[in-house]
């Protein structure tokens, strides 16, 4: 066997920056959607609601994340038996 010319090694300056960009642009995205979701909970309340619904049912799978009903707003807070 021969010993190759050029040496094959991982580029990690790519892998980094990669990573890097990936990471970036996937944190902004999250923030956005959370930002929506807080605005969708304070002016629409309704669809805030079913917005939860869709996202406990999608996500209800993940181990450690909770699957609770949809909240209303009847139920918070309110004293009524």
């Amino acid at each position: 066997a021969r010993l190759p010319e050029l040496r094959s090694r991982p580029k990690r300056t790519l892998i980094v920056g990669g990573t890097l960009l990936f990471s970036l642009l996937f944190s902004i995205m999250l923030a956005a959607i959370f930002e929506y979701l807080d605005r969708l909970r304070e002016n629409q309340p309704l669809d805030y609601e079913k917005a939860m619904y869709v996202a406990g049912a999608f996500f209800g799978w993940i181990p450690g994340v909770r699957r609770t009903g949809p909240v209303s707003s009847h139920s918070k807070g309110s004293k009524e038996p």
